[in-house]
C-alpha cells in the first residue's frame, strides 16, 4: 500500500510483457488486475485501455429510432411471471445536445415489484450523461456523469450525494443492453465493459466473449 504507484507499474509491465509474448488471454487478465486494483493510477489505466487486447469499440446504431424490445419472462410450465421491455428514442437535451435516451420497464409477477429507469447518452461515444433508476425494492437513483466521475443521489434512502471517480470510459448499467448491441459481435470476439451500478454505488469491469452465433425463433419472428 505504501508503494501503490510502483507496484501499479510493475502489474502494467507485467501485462505489456504477455502482450509482446502474443498471449493476449494473460495481457487482458493482467491489464484488467491494473483496472480493478489500482483505480487511482489513472496515467497507467489510460495507457492500459488503449493497448490491452479487445478494446471495447462501440460501433453504429443497430436499432430504429423509438424501437421497443419487449421480453416476456415463463416458467417451464408457460405460466408468465413477468415482463422486461426496453426502448430508445432520439431526443434533444435541455441544453440543446442531441441524445438517444434509453428506457428499461421491468415487472415481475412473484413479488410484485416493479421499476422503470433510463439513461442519457452521446449519440457517437455513448458516453452517459445523466440516468436515473425508480425501483419498488432498490429505491430510486439519479446520477449525473462528467467524462471522470459521477454523482449518484438517493434521496429516498437517506443518503447524501455520492460521487465515484473513473478513468476512461465507462457506462451505466441501465444501458448495458443497448451498449452491447453496439458491439462487433463476432465470433471471438473478446471485451471488457466497464459498468457504473449507480443503485448499487460500485464500478464493475464484465467481462464479455461471443460464443457462437445462433438463430432464434420467438413470436416476434427469427432473429440472429
Amino acid at each position: 500500500e505504501s508503494n501503490r504507484k510502483l507496484a501499479a507499474s510493475a502489474q502494467f509491465r507485467l501485462a505489456t510483457c504477455y502482450l509482446k509474448k502474443g498471449q493476449d488471454a494473460q495481457a487482458t487478465e493482467a491489464f484488467e488486475t491494473l483496472i480493478t486494483n489500482y483505480p487511482d493510477q489513472k496515467e497507467l489505466i489510460a495507457q492500459a485501455r488503449k493497448v490491452m487486447p479487445g478494446q471495447l469499440i462501440v460501433g453504429p446504431v443497430t436499432w430504429d429510432d423509438g424501437e421497443v424490445m419487449r421480453m416476456d419472462m415463463s416458467l417451464p410450465t408457460g405460466m408468465r411471471i413477468g415482463m422486461f421491455a426496453w426502448s430508445a428514442d432520439k431526443i434533444v437535451t435541455d441544453a440543446g445536445q442531441d441524445a438517444w435516451q434509453m428506457k428499461t420497464r421491468r415487472y415481475i409477477a412473484l413479488n410484485s415489484t416493479h421499476g422503470v429507469s433510463g439513461v442519457i447518452a452521446e449519440p457517437e461515444s455513448f458516453r452517459p450523461m445523466s440516468s436515473w433508476f425508480n425501483h419498488t425494492v432498490l429505491g430510486d437513483t439519479s446520477a449525473d456523469y462528467t467524462p471522470t466521475q459521477v454523482v449518484i443521489s438517493s434521496p429516498v434512502q437517506g443518503q447524501g450525494d455520492t460521487t465515484l471517480e473513473f478513468a476512461g470510459p465507462v457506462f451505466d448499467n441501465e444501458q448495458a443492453v443497448h451498449l452491447i448491441r453496439r458491439l462487433p459481435l463476432e465470433v471471438g470476439y473478446k471485451t471488457t465493459l466497464p459498468i457504473m451500478v449507480t443503485f448499487g454505488g460500485k464500478q464493475l469491469q464484465i467481462p464479455l466473449t461471443v460464443l457462437e452465433k445462433q438463430t432464434m425463433t420467438v413470436p416476434a419472428g427469427e432473429f440472429e
